[in-house]
Order: structure tokens, then C-alpha cells, then sequence
């Protein structure tokens, strides 16, 4: 699934993320940073099982380190037109 902002208000969009520390957390789908490409910080989690959510939640907290790297290109081969935001 995509996410998809309202393209005539962008009534959702969350145009905050450059003023408020935001988060994008992903599970099952690695590609969700292509939406929102201003986002200064992605979770990728890979799966959305109890143990996903759990394990991400226990890094956020500093309970653990985040040691994996994403094996996935989010930007689907460097698209030009996801940098727009930089």
C-alpha cells in the first residue's frame, strides 16, 4: 500500500516534518519512504508482526540499538524527483 496525501488540499500532508522531529515507521513495506521523502528519519521494520512492532518500539525507547542496514533502495534506483524535497 501506498501512502497517498490528498493531492488538491494536501489537507494530510504532513507538512510539519521539517519543523517537528518526525518519524516514518514502515512495516512489511520498504518503499514508504518514496512518499514522503522529507521525512528525516525511517524505520523500516520489515514485517508487521507483534515482534516487529515490539522490537521497534524497544529501540525507540533506547532499550536496544538499531544495528540492521535496509537491504531494499527506498528510492527505487536513486529516482530524481524523490530529492526534490533536499
Amino acid at each position: 500500500m501506498r501512502l497517498n496525501f490528498n493531492p488538491f488540499i494536501a489537507i494530510n500532508l504532513p507538512w510539519f516534518s521539517k519543523d517537528i522531529p518526525t518519524v516514518l515507521v514502515s512495516l512489511a513495506n520498504p518503499y514508504h519512504l518514496i512518499d514522503a521523502p522529507y521525512v528525516s528519519t525511517f524505520i523500516h521494520g520489515y514485517s508487521d508482526n507483534t515482534y516487529a512492532i515490539d522490537s521497534i518500539v524497544e529501540k525507540m525507547m533506547g532499550k536496544s540499538t538499531f544495528k540492521g542496514i535496509n537491504l531494499v533502495d527506498p528510492y527505487c534506483g536513486n529516482r530524481w524527483d524523490v530529492h526534490l524535497y533536499d
